[in-house]
């Protein structure tokens, strides 16, 4: 299934962004600090419902500093081989973690992000009307 929209998380603010034929396209931004966040939120879900009115299927940006990225300098790598480069790396314990990776340019590239993070996000999309589909990050 392919998003239509791109919600991204910040502690700075909440921006979504529209897919069109180029690239993505600013919708609108909130601050969340604003002591109307949820009737912001309404307002910025129901301008993104006037753009698509067959449904929102809204992917959610991690930010960056919520995320672990290191790497292995070998492509020849097992799961225990990135699970010891991470025990410890972060404050969470490695089944607290969603492990990606790629092999491509001589080295292993991982990200980790704590599993209670995303539970997180997609709650308070799903909260908010935002139908999320899929995490995904902008390193």
């Amino acid at each position: 299934m392919i998003s239509n929209f791109a919600l991204s998380l910040s502690f700075d603010g909440i921006e979504l962004l529209h897919r069109v034929p180029r690239g993505w396209r600013r919708v609108g931004h909130v601050d969340v600090a604003s002591e109307t966040l949820d009737d912001d939120l309404a307002a910025l879900r129901e301008k993104a419902e006037q753009i698509a009115p067959d449904g929102l299927r809204t992917k959610l940006i991690i930010p960056l500093d919520q995320i672990k990225y290191t790497a292995i300098d070998s492509t020849m790598t097992t799961d225990a081989d990135i699970h010891a480069k991470l025990e410890g790396a972060t404050p969470y314990a490695l089944d607290e973690l969603v492990i990606d990776c790629e092999r491509f340019g001589g080295r292993t590239h991982i990200a980790a992000v704590a599993r209670d993070t995303l539970n997180e996000a997609e709650a308070f999309a799903a909260g908010h009307g935002f139908q999320p589909i899929a995490f995904v990050a902008v390193p």
